[in-house]
């Protein structure tokens, strides 16, 4: 089968970009394919074309499918204002239960135990489970693109000039993220610490709350690429640096009451600018996908652990190293233990960069080395030639500062004090250089990203859905970031 590159040509795509390894990204590319809303298989799916080249991908999802995902789901909640709800209702029970279920029981399980059949058992049961997850939630990467829009025709509909600072506390989601949610429990530990006399003294009761913490937030650090267990004495670090710091503690208390008194400034917002009733219901909903879209992330890098686990025994059952076990698509992983030369000479092909062109559920083309490189240099040129350094502005400010591009973990050392964070997007694993970025640009993204949602909880100048901004711009460049109107421009 060939690529048609006439018909990539015509269509106008957007992209995302992350650390990765197949047998982890495998999971939501798949659901890509394959959608369903409460259990109905849609016909509808994401177009989309991945490269992969040394454990990091870029993704492009053509527009009009994008907006086609996007325009069904807002209908569906202009017509029934319960749909939203209802279908988040529908992941926990039917998707989130049992995946939770299932990924607590192998978080446990010693894999040794099972004979190589049962553990492909135990591998289908865990993969159907999580793939679950992802075939209801994956519709929610095309508000990235998509939910601007539908902010702005609801704004442009009021005809009233709202404050950024305003506009920004009504889009926020109004349940706290899971990093949130993680620092105020550690906030809450060392709350107590400090009433009962400091941490010598509370050494035992200490140890019960802090395994009881990693175990809720073992996986902040996860990504598609790399996986870490975060452990009792890692958070007792973290703890420690907290007790040390009065003004965090001050910060962290800020952000607690600011979560309880959210609903309050919102309700103020609403009745001081007489927003519609549809107003009300466009921003309601898009900050709610926050929260979902938050929620999907965290049960994805808790998989990681799982998946990582079920790729080391694996290993050590074949030939494979870890590493050529997690280059295989997880649907690949039925063939692990009948390895064939082509099958084995197809996971060394994937050493070098490799472009896919993704036609449906199961039919695929791999393009490698040059081939794959320039299909992809296509894509970048042609997106990098229609790009503005403009977008969303996630939240307000005015700042100037010297670039630094941060693809993924291996380029966190890149940054310093006071230096522009330039970003596909920001994950979980971003939080430490956020908080020391003077301002923050991501190449994509909407309101609902993880990067907007952290954005406004630390108060840094951001601006999101900046396409082409980490091709265009260069590690050293000066530029202004102007959050309050979405503009990049070089200083």
């Amino acid at each position: 089968m060939r690529i048609n590159i006439d018909n990539i040509k015509k269509l106008d795509w957007y992209t995302q970009g992350s650390a990765a390894k197949l047998l982890y990204a495998s999971y939501p590319w798949r659901a890509c394919t394959l959608m369903s809303v409460m259990g109905r298989v849609m016909s509808f799916k994401y177009e989309t074309l991945v490269y992969f080249k040394n454990h990091y991908f870029e993704v492009y999802f053509s527009k009009r499918s994008l907006k086609k995902i996007s325009d069904y789901y807002f209908n569906k909640q202009n017509k029934n204002e319960r749909f939203l709800k209802k279908l988040i209702d529908y992941w926990h029970v039917e998707c989130v239960k049992p995946y939770k279920r299932a990924l607590n029981q192998l978080r446990r399980d010693d894999l040794g135990r099972y004979s190589n059949q049962e553990l492909l058992i135990q591998f289908r049961v865990f993969t159907k489970a999580y793939m679950k997850v992802w075939h209801e939630a994956v519709f929610l990467d095309s508000f990235d693109c998509c939910g601007d829009d539908i902010l702005s025709d609801a704004l442009t509909k009021e005809n009233k000039k709202i404050n950024p600072r305003d506009l920004e506390i009504i889009l926020t989601p109004p349940n706290p993220s899971f990093l949130q949610k993680e620092r105020l429990a550690l906030l809450k530990i060392a709350e107590s610490v400090i009433k009962r006399g400091g941490i010598i003294k509370n050494e035992r009761y200490l140890n019960r709350e802090l395994a009881k913490h990693s175990r809720n937030f073992y996986w902040l650090h996860n990504d598609y690429a790399t996986t870490e267990y975060l452990d009792a004495q890692y958070f007792k670090r973290e703890l420690e640096v907290l007790l040390k710091n009065k003004a965090k503690i001050k910060k962290e208390k800020a952000t607690a009451k600011f979560l309880d008194k959210l609903v309050y400034l919102r309700r103020e917002i609403y009745q001081r600018y007489k927003f519609t009733e549809h107003f009300y219901s466009t921003v309601n909903f898009l900050s709610r996908l926050g929260n979902f879209r938050d929620e999907r992330k965290a049960y994805n890098q808790m998989a990681s652990n799982v998946l990582q686990k079920f790729a080391k025994e694996f290993s050590r059952r074949t030939r494979l190293t870890v590493e050529e076990v997690e280059r295989l698509f997880h649907w690949e992983i039925e063939k692990i233990f009948r390895l064939t030369p082509k099958f084995i000479k197809n996971i060394k092909n994937r050493r070098q960069p490799v472009f896919y062109y993704l036609k449906d559920l199961d039919n695929f083309i791999e393009f490698y080395g040059e081939t794959g490189r320039n299909l992809n240099n296509y894509l970048k040129n042609k997106i990098k030639e229609n790009a503005k350094l403009t977008g969303r502005s996630a939240y307000p400010g005015i700042v100037k500062g010297t670039v630094r591009i941060v693809r993924d973990k291996r380029d966190f050392h890149k940054m310093k004090p006071g230096n522009i964070l330039v970003a596909p997007n920001t994950r979980p694993e971003y939080s430490p250089i956020m908080k020391i970025a003077a301002a923050v640009v991501a190449d994509e993204g909407g309101l609902t990203c993880h990067t907007a949602i952290v954005a406004r909880e630390f108060k840094i100048p951001t601006v999101v859905g900046v396409q082409g901004a980490v091709n265009i711009l260069k590690d050293g460049d000066r530029v202004e970031v102007d959050a309050d109107h979405g503009v990049i421009t070089r200083a």
